[in-house]
């Protein structure tokens, strides 16, 4: 499909606060939300739906305030 990568979400769990903008952002609603074992939301993207444009990377708020 394309040559740019797959966008890494969080490489750990850690990194995710579960607030679901990456998912609300997505224009190819290729990001979705899936529950662990112990009932926490963590988003997930379906790589044949991605384009990645990138959206879900920068609107997160995590990952926003680790460039700051």
């Amino acid at each position: 499909m394309t040559d740019i990568d797959l966008p890494i979400l969080f490489n750990q769990k850690v990194e995710c606060c579960g607030c679901a903008t990456c998912y609300a952002v997505c224009p190819k609603e290729a990001v979705y939300l899936t529950e662990d074992e112990k009932g926490f939301i963590y988003p997930k993207i379906n790589s044949k739906k991605c384009v990645r444009c990138g959206l879900c990377i920068k609107i997160c708020p995590i990952k926003e305030q680790k460039q700051d």
